[in-house]
């Protein structure tokens, strides 16, 4: 269990390295403050394998977690560390791909969809988070989360965000989550969905779901926290300008 810990801490602060390189726009506080967050959330990942029964096991599947859906990621985020910042802007589109692609690879299931949500606002002056960048199953994402009191969905989505609470639902008919309409048809039984900030700016959600109870677990929730507060840090490396279009 300590050496999974120490691997954790150490992918943590190693992401906290890339960050102190970024001088350019970016103060010190911003740089101490993603620094924090990529370490706190490691930390609870780590926290997350007292549930593995199997130490060796455990250590098996956390190097596969780390080289096939953190270190693609991480290596992207090397790069960017070493441009300038209309470098690191021009690069963020793909640094954004490679992190949904990494959630995309969590579940047991090729069937799985990852979106990377962006918040911004719309033609009536509300905040929302609408889709960005997906990976995935074929049907594309249908859901805007609006933050209005009139849309009870939006609403429990933006309230959880803001409060920084991953969402884990291992059922959608079995266990419906706040504000869930069982009229809208989905292709999916389970989701996890986790808010991403840029330093204090909550700037977008990552979430990733499957067909079937049971695709996701718990230790996946941990793993989408990581790549969320990296994604994160690539955003504010890029002063939070999210690239046009998306994927």
């Amino acid at each position: 269990m300590l050496k999974v810990a120490a691997i954790v801490v150490a992918v943590a602060i190693a992401a906290a390295g890339w960050l102190a390189q970024v001088a350019e726009r970016s103060s010190e506080w911003f740089v101490i403050w993603n620094a924090l967050a990529v370490l706190l959330v490691a930390v609870q990942g780590a926290l997350g394998w007292r549930a593995v029964t199997s130490a060796r096991q455990a250590r098996e599947d956390f190097k596969v977690v780390v080289f096939d859906q953190v270190g693609p990621l991480a290596q992207r985020l090397a790069l960017m560390s070493r441009g300038n910042a209309a470098e690191r802007r021009a690069a963020l589109g793909e640094t954004l791909t490679v992190g949904v692609a990494c959630a995309a690879g969590l579940a047991t299931t090729t069937r799985v969809r990852a979106t990377l949500f962006r918040r911004t606002v719309d033609d009536a002056g509300r905040d929302v988070f609408v889709p960005h960048t997906t990976l995935g199953r074929g049907d594309r994402p249908q859901s805007t989360f609006v933050r209005d009191p009139a849309d009870a969905e939006g609403s429990a989505v933006w309230a959880d965000a803001e409060r920084d609470l991953p969402r884990f639902c291992t059922d959608v008919r079995a266990e419906p989550p706040p504000g869930w309409d069982p009229s809208k048809r989905r292709t999916y039984r389970t989701f996890i969905t986790v808010p991403v900030h840029a330093g204090r700016d909550l700037v977008g959600l990552l979430t990733v779901n499957a067909p079937h109870p049971g695709d996701l677990t718990d230790d996946d929730a941990g793993t989408l926290q990581v790549i969320a507060a990296l994604l994160g840090t690539a955003l504010g490396m890029a002063d939070a300008q999210w690239p046009v279009g998306g994927g």
